[in-house]
């Protein structure tokens, strides 16, 4: 039997929250490269496989908080790996609505959508992780 309960549970104003950018920043002005994704789960999937510039969304919206954050970066690879819950679902929606907002700061060349393999990152291993990594 299936839990109703969430995976996660925020307090606080998540619309604010540029997470985890205090840890992520250093890395991301390295690449100049961020990859967004929805979860807190995707994210330490992501950092337990080396990949170290990842801002999470805490769902599958763009807020204004990260929008601004990455413009005032200058980042020049944005890349949008929301969960891949399948061609009309939220994370698949989700990531065509981030892409289209992107497109109005950045050039199309700048933003590009890269989903998972799996569900999500936390079902991939390591290796699938570097295998998505080199083609995202």
């Amino acid at each position: 039997k299936e839990s109703k309960r969430p995976k996660w549970i925020h307090y606080g104003q998540k619309s604010k929250w540029i997470y985890p950018s205090f840890i992520s920043e250093e890395h991301i002005k390295q690449n100049s490269e961020v990859i967004l994704v929805e979860s807190i789960g995707d994210m330490l999937s992501l950092w337990s496989a080396g990949v170290k510039n990842t801002i999470v969304l805490f769902g599958v919206n763009l807020s204004k908080a990260v929008l601004f954050y990455l413009i005032k970066l200058k980042i020049k690879k944005i890349i949008i790996a929301l969960n891949n819950d399948g061609d009309n679902k939220a994370g698949n929606k989700g990531a065509k609505k981030i892409l289209d907002t992107l497109g109005y700061y950045f050039t199309k060349s700048n933003s590009s959508i890269a989903l998972p393999t799996k569900n999500d990152f936390n079902e991939m291993t390591k290796q699938e992780i570097h295998e998505w990594r080199q083609n995202a």
